[in-house]
């Protein structure tokens, strides 16, 4: 099975598969094994399904899973679903509760409000117990597999728009490929804007589709507007955007795979730190805290504004120690986000 596949057998998202193709989760070695054609054989998964259910060494949640837990929750407590500033990793099964081992399966974990987390640890709140915890996660999870669901099929059908289209474009004799994907262009980028689901976004109007090259640069907008909880989608229209300026023969790798972008963390895929960034008007490099964050967003007069975020999320425009000018270009980032830098750091 592909990585879509095996993500929705093991009811995770793509994100957290391709995580635990890349780390240890218990930190013993074992990862996910992925042939060399991007497919996960099914007794593999079977298997690692087992091995994640298993005893684990310690209480420690690894990174790939935190993330996870966090786009589940969504920024709401798992079980009164008020918004929370702060959320805490809870065990449903608990040890020397209703387990006797630790067990961080990311099913055994929910993210509660300190509230409800330390009501359910009291183990005598009759309204906050093992049974209402397990209905709570039960409904997270059905409503992140509802995404990572429409996000599979979603892919398919852009998927099914691009194989049919290549296979007409194959037939028509005297073409080279070029002239092929050219003639075909404007066709495939509107059906691949509605295959994405993004028909009711001003794209088709954003993108001029004319060429094999304009047909690139649309594939890559289209990628770029979808949301964060559709990396299967987004990976698709990455991997045809690459096969265009190639030719029509089938990208190597795994199409479906997820991979880090510029600008993400190469370890969970949150917003990677920035290093440093060029003042567009006097040209020096100004470099950043690690400690803050850091949002990009486009000026207008070219290049970008670096906005920092203090606990009240309120923005403000990084300017250069300088000349005080808040424009800048040639961004360069770190390869880790802030959090995954500090793990590394004590993993070294």
């Amino acid at each position: 099975m592909d990585y879509a596949e095996a993500a929705y057998h093991l009811q995770i998202t793509v994100k957290l598969l391709s995580w635990f193709r890349s780390y240890s989760a218990k930190g013993d070695g074992r990862k996910l094994v992925v042939d060399d054609d991007g497919q996960i054989d099914d007794v593999e998964v079977q298997a690692f399904d087992a091995y994640l259910r298993g005893a684990w060494p310690s209480r420690n949640v690894p990174v790939g899973v935190t993330h996870e837990l966090r786009r589940e929750a969504r920024g709401q407590c798992g079980c009164c679903a008020g918004p929370c500033s702060v959320l805490e990793e809870a065990h449903i099964n608990r040890r020397g509760v209703e387990v006797e081992h630790y067990f961080q399966h990311p099913h055994n974990l929910i993210l509660l409000c300190p509230t409800c987390h330390a009501r359910y640890d009291s183990t005598t709140d009759k309204f906050i117990n093992n049974e209402i915890i397990k209905h709570s996660k039960e409904v997270l999870l059905g409503r992140l597999m509802e995404n990572v669901k429409t996000d599979i099929e979603r892919a398919r059908r852009v998927q099914t728009a691009a194989e049919e289209l290549k296979a007409e474009w194959r037939a028509r004799a005297g073409l080279s490929i070029d002239q092929r994907w050219e003639a075909g262009a404007v066709e495939f980028f509107d059906q691949t804007v509605v295959a994405s689901g993004l028909r009711q976004l001003p794209v088709a109007g954003a993108v001029r589709v004319q060429s094999a090259a304009d047909l690139k640069d649309g594939l890559a907008f289209l990628s770029g507007a979808l949301a964060p909880t559709q990396p299967v989608t987004s990976s698709a229209l990455d991997g045809y955007a690459e096969q265009v300026g190639v030719s029509l023969d089938p990208i190597e790798g795994d199409p479906w795979g997820w991979s880090p972008k510029e600008g993400e963390c190469s370890r969970c895929g949150e917003a990677a730190m920035i290093e440093h960034a060029v003042c567009a008007n006097c040209e020096t490099s100004q470099y950043l805290d690690d400690e803050d964050q850091y949002h990009i967003d486009a000026h207008e007069d070219g290049g970008v504004r670096i906005l920092t975020e203090d606990a009240r999320g309120e923005k403000q425009a990084v300017r250069c120690d300088d000349c005080d000018s808040d424009h800048f270009t040639e961004i360069e980032y770190e390869t880790y986000c802030s959090y995954c830098q500090h793990m590394v750091g004590k993993d070294d």
